[in-house]
């Protein structure tokens, strides 16, 4: 299988389109299935006894910040090497490095709000992920179009991110089943506190 082989079978399976809908996608149905399972306390005010959201919301804001930088530089850079000759090969990995930078942005700017409510601290936290994998994907796209060789051992990190994606996800489903059940659980003893 030739170069050339590898790049029509890569934009047929990953055209920036599609991967943009499928990610874009993929982000409002992880919220949505939060909101549809957990919706009061998605809706609600973190909790006294839960870890700093502020800290929390904060800490996320930094890294956004940091990550939105680096997605800058690396974009000036690629703009300034391509720029002249072969613009047409970088223009689907840029489109898909601005919009992670969008969602590095938005993610930072969601600090003020996020630790008001959990929706608002879960969002902040998708906004970040969903920025780290469409840089990803924009570095996979990127260097399918220089090498082949490059771009094996690339797209094995973008399965790992991905991968560590969903279980972060998985775990954060989890962890808010376990809240939501020691909420309702403190609440019954309150309430039986009250009765005595």
């Amino acid at each position: 299988m030739s170069d050339n082989d590898v790049v029509s079978l890569l934009d047929a399976l990953f055209s920036v389109q599609r991967l943009t809908l499928a990610l874009v996608g993929l982000m409002i149905i992880e919220t949505g299935i939060l909101l549809y399972f957990f919706k009061d306390y998605m809706l609600d005010y973190p909790g006294a006894g839960e870890l700093n959201a502020l800290g929390t919301a904060e800490d996320y804001a930094t890294k956004s910040l940091t990550f939105a930088s680096l997605t800058f530089a690396g974009l000036t850079f690629l703009l300034a090497q391509f720029f002249q000759d072969g613009i047409q090969l970088i223009e689907e990995p840029v489109f898909l490095f601005t919009v992670g930078f969008g969602l590095f942005i938005l993610s930072y700017k969601l600090e003020v709000f996020a630790a008001t409510q959990r929706i608002r601290l879960s969002t902040q936290q998708r906004l970040f992920n969903f920025g780290v994998l469409f840089v990803v994907s924009g570095l996979v796209v990127f260097f399918s179009r220089i090498s082949t060789q490059l771009m094996i051992p690339v797209a094995i990190i973008a399965v790992l991110v991905f991968g560590l994606h969903v279980a972060e996800f998985i775990g954060d489903y989890r962890s808010y089943g376990v809240e939501v059940k020691n909420e309702k659980k403190d609440e019954k003893e309150q309430r039986s506190l009250d009765e005595f």
